[in-house]
């Protein structure tokens, strides 16, 4: 999709969206300065780079490229993507309600939605537009397909669960100046998966949040955006993904919760109301308590307090 916008007097041209990790042509990004190297040469073509002053110094970019300083890049990026789909219409799309055909007591968009052979949609669910449900699903009454949304074969998702709505991101020059993050990556579910009931799968911001192969999802659980679940995978009741790389066969016990930028490896185990604060990179450990710890020093530590209060009360 070509984009254009004007910002601060200057026509500004893009055909997309891409990370300052993994850039692509003709796309808008930023980067915060903690990202951005010194003498970093930039190699792709006709971008629309959002950087802070100081940070630009040490970039070089092509002349295709256009510079957009800014104190608060995240921000402007915001600002210039947000006006950028208001003039196409992109949100128009989704709440227009003259788009959606009535079908089995449902509300289905016309704009570009496939449904495969053998999928069922109970009653008193709308599918909004850019949504892909592969062959033989089961979408269960009451759930709410926002957009841009690929769901594989056999996949089960439970009542009154929401994929693919913008999650609660936002960028601001000062409190006052709050606005929503854009989320373009919507979410792909990929074969053989189950989606529970009252759950939210939030659209990526820029890359798709994703949900591997036979992974399990419990009721009362949130995914948030950008959130990479690897295959078989089960994440259990109330829990709470924050974004991060979740790997093979994992298990998330009821309550936990994974903050941003975590990374988990195969085969973990996270306990009951575990808490995880930082990577867990040892394949096919245990993990409890708050902040998560492997196991035995779980234990060691919980023995360790028992003592001391035990000495206190003498």
């Amino acid at each position: 999709m070509k984009y254009s916008v004007q910002y601060n007097g200057q026509e500004l041209h893009f055909n997309g969206v891409s990370p300052w990790n993994n850039p692509e042509e003709n796309t808008l990004l930023f980067a915060l300065d903690k990202y951005v190297e010194p003498g970093t040469d930039f190699k792709q073509e006709g971008c629309v780079v959002i950087l802070t002053p100081e940070a630009s110094k040490g970039v070089n970019l092509p002349d295709s490229c256009t510079l957009i300083p800014s104190e608060s890049p995240k921000y402007t990026y915001a600002l210039i993507l947000r006006t950028a789909l208001e003039a196409l219409g992109h949100y128009e799309r989704i709440k227009d309600l003259s788009r959606y055909e009535a079908s089995n007591g449902s509300y289905v968009s016309t704009d570009n939605v496939s449904i495969g052979e053998g999928t069922v949609i109970l009653p008193g669910c709308v599918i909004g537009p850019d949504v892909q449900i592969g062959k033989n699903c089961l979408i269960n009454a009451g759930v709410r397909i926002v957009s841009n949304t690929k769901i594989g074969n056999n996949v089960v998702v439970g009542s009154n669960t929401v994929i693919g709505h913008e999650g609660f991101g936002f960028a601001e020059e000062s409190p006052a100046s709050r606005i929503r993050l854009p989320h373009l990556g919507g979410v792909i579910i990929h074969d053989d998966c189950e989606v529970g009931q009252l759950t939210t799968v939030v659209a990526g911001t820029i890359e798709p949040t994703q949900i591997g192969r036979n992974t399990k999802i419990d009721d009362h659980v949130h995914v948030g955006h950008n959130v990479k679940l690897d295959e078989n995978c089960i994440i259990t009741a109330c829990a709470e993904l924050s974004r991060s790389s979740i790997g093979k066969n994992v298990w998330v016990g009821p309550n936990a919760a994974v903050i941003q930028g975590v990374t988990i490896a195969d085969d973990v185990f996270v306990g009951i109301g575990a808490v995880v604060t930082k990577s867990l990179e040892e394949k096919g450990m245990v993990y409890a308590g708050n902040p998560a710890t492997e196991m035995e020093e779980y234990i060691r530590q919980r023995k360790g307090l028992k003592n001391l209060a035990e000495r206190t009360k003498l």
